[in-house]
């Protein structure tokens, strides 16, 4: 049933009984890669072509899988995805176990066993490698350190991680950034209903900080379940409930702890802001609130289209249909967005159901789809406004990054789309390659956008 509302502002504080998504199985290491070698099975794939579509190499995916040690997230990631599983829930299981691992250690520690060591994520210096740009024939090991990653609760031995000061957690660093860092301009906290138990605004500003980010927008999510008069979507008839959990946002609180964040964290610039999705369908609803807000950072997404009667999230329709379809439809409801909507200033991972793309479509090629790019990237340059490199999702490539360049587009943006604190920053060293290798470059102004 489509529920109408009467305002476009929420009145009270949103839903919080929403939880994240429950762990698969009750957890000890063994199982945890017992279950990671049955989704490789059920996935029917042989570590070869898990090495293609994850960028770990074949040793470091099979010592995941192997139960000597608790895997590097990352690495559980890129393992889960690659066969096709539930990320979301994987992750809330890795959370769970790595905790579970660390307070064992510490009984042992406190009970006198002067031999029990904390647990650490695998130890070959593959689990900590970068995920590659090229085919994995070509692909070595990044020499340079300037790649972060950042494991909580867990001391490393990887020679040149250094401990970071973090409030509340323990957080360990690679050390030596080495380049100034473009700011994360996507980042969401627990305020965004599809993050885990472990999101956390404040811890969030302690990684950016610890990475060498200058600034972070956190851009938590803004949907709506509910239509208003002047809503698209109403009009259409369109059912917009594709998860059960999602809910709307608590502008209040979550102004609220931006302030505090602000005053926390003085030496960090902090921006305000929202991820609308289908801003195009919700122009009132959205349009209301946005308004009413004043918010820094206002960026645009689509994460699902309309299919038959209902908006369907991009993942579902790859079981409806083929993968360069799923594309097309996609990329044509995209156009839409920007040509239909001007309540943001940024879009949001260009090709987010590339995060989805199925191994048995064989590899994503941009080239196929280059007129739908085109399409949507003129039209975003009409507007004069930014593109995101968003570096959750496969980087795009410098070929792509030139083609917004031809499209008229003066600005790019870096969006890690963290979920996690630990993502804050994620990968931005290479998509800073993928950019400079484009035209674009930072200014004056290390806050700002970089420009051509």
């Amino acid at each position: 049933m489509i529920r109408r509302r009467e305002t476009a502002v929420p009145d009270g504080r949103a839903d919080s009984s929403a939880q994240p998504v429950v762990s698969i199985a009750p957890d000890g290491l063994e199982d945890f890669a017992r279950d990671l070698r049955t989704l490789r099975a059920k996935a029917e794939l042989d570590y070869p072509e898990m090495e293609e579509t994850s960028h770990f190499s074949m040793k470091t995916l099979a010592a995941a899988a192997g139960g000597l040690r608790l895997p590097t997230l990352p690495v559980a990631v890129a393992y889960v995805r690659a066969c096709g599983g539930n990320v979301t829930e994987w992750e809330d299981r890795w959370q769970k176990l790595a905790a579970k691992i660390t307070d064992a250690a510490r009984k042992r520690r406190n009970d006198g066993d002067q031999n029990a060591e904390r647990p650490e994520p695998t130890e070959s210096a593959t689990a900590l490698e970068a995920p590659a740009l090229g085919p994995a024939s070509a692909r070595t090991p990044d020499p340079d350190p300037g790649e972060v990653y950042v494991i909580t609760s867990a001391k490393p031995r990887q020679p040149g991680w250094l401990p970071v000061a973090a409030v509340g957690a323990r957080t360990w660093a690679h050390g030596t950034i080495g380049r100034v860092l473009p700011p994360d301009n996507h980042v969401h906290t627990e305020w965004s209903w599809d993050t885990p138990g472990e999101a956390s605004m404040a811890r969030s500003c302690e990684q950016a900080l610890a990475v060498g980010v200058p600034a972070v927008a956190f851009t938590d999510h803004l949907d709506f379940t509910d239509w208003i008069d002047g809503d698209q979507i109403g009009a259409s008839n369109l059912d917009p409930h594709r998860y059960d959990r999602m809910h709307l946002l608590d502008v209040t609180g979550y102004l609220a702890a931006v302030d505090d964040c602000r005053e926390r964290y003085p030496d960090l610039r902090i921006l305000s802001g929202v991820e609308i999705g289908e801003a195009h369908l919700w122009a009132a609803s959205a349009g209301g609130l946005v308004a009413a807000s004043g918010f820094d950072r206002i960026l645009g997404s689509l994460h699902a289209v309309p299919y038959h009667g209902r908006l369907t999230a991009a993942d579902e329709l790859f079981r409806q249909m083929p993968a360069d379809e799923v594309m097309r439809r996609y990329l044509g409801e995209l156009l839409r967005l920007v040509e239909g909507s001007d309540l943001f200033g940024v879009l949001a991972h260009l090709d987010f159901p590339r995060r989805m793309w199925p191994w048995t479509a064989g590899r994503y090629d941009e080239r196929a789809f280059e007129a739908e790019y085109r399409a949507v990237l003129s039209a975003l340059a009409a507007g004069d406004r930014v593109l995101e490199v968003n570096t959750r999702s496969p980087l795009v490539s410098a070929e792509l990054v030139r083609w917004w360049r031809e499209a008229g587009g003066r600005a790019v943006s870096f969006g890690s789309d963290a979920h996690q604190p630990w993502r804050v920053g994620d990968r931005f060293k290479l998509a800073v390659d993928v950019v400079e290798t484009a035209g674009f470059q930072a200014g004056r102004d290390r806050f700002d956008f970089w420009r051509i």
